[in-house]
């Protein structure tokens, strides 16, 4: 039987997770603050990434995506991720105008068994994407077959 074939448009924002041991911090010299010792760093794919993600963990499709990630640290590791789960990237469209939309979300532990999310720290675009980018996008919309 022959695979179905989806592509997926969306935001491609990728999701990180830092895990911070507070039983290893020490109040700041610098600053009256406590910092989040990091013992543990995970990325996941977030926005339509999670959808592509769970699609493929289903193994009914092979999954296109289509979208735009910034040339940067960020979203090589998102296409390395997307990739390693099997995911054809051909359809996002690297920008070098833009960084890859990021959500870091600390997460505090050790204290107590209770596991305490801080803030996010958001790293997004305020500007939209610019008219080649877009058209490029329209070009591989119109590719698919």
């Amino acid at each position: 039987m022959q695979k179905s074939r989806l592509a997926v448009i969306g935001d491609f924002c990728l999701d990180v997770y830092w895990h911070a041991d507070m039983r290893k911090s020490e109040l700041s010299s610098e600053t009256p603050h406590y910092p989040l010792p990091i013992v543990h760093e995970r990325m996941s794919p977030g926005g339509a990434g999670n959808v592509v993600a769970n699609i493929l963990a289903l193994q009914p499709a092979q999954v296109k995506c289509l979208g735009c990630l910034g040339e940067d640290w960020r979203g090589r590791e998102y296409l390395a991720i997307l990739q390693r789960l099997g995911a054809d990237t051909t359809g996002l469209i690297i920008d070098a105008k833009r960084w890859t939309d990021t959500y870091i979300k600390p997460l505090r532990q050790g204290i107590s068994d209770v596991i305490y999310e801080d803030p996010r720290l958001d790293f997004l675009n305020s500007e939209t994407l610019a008219a080649e980018t877009e058209e490029r996008l329209l070009a591989e919309l119109d590719a698919l077959d």
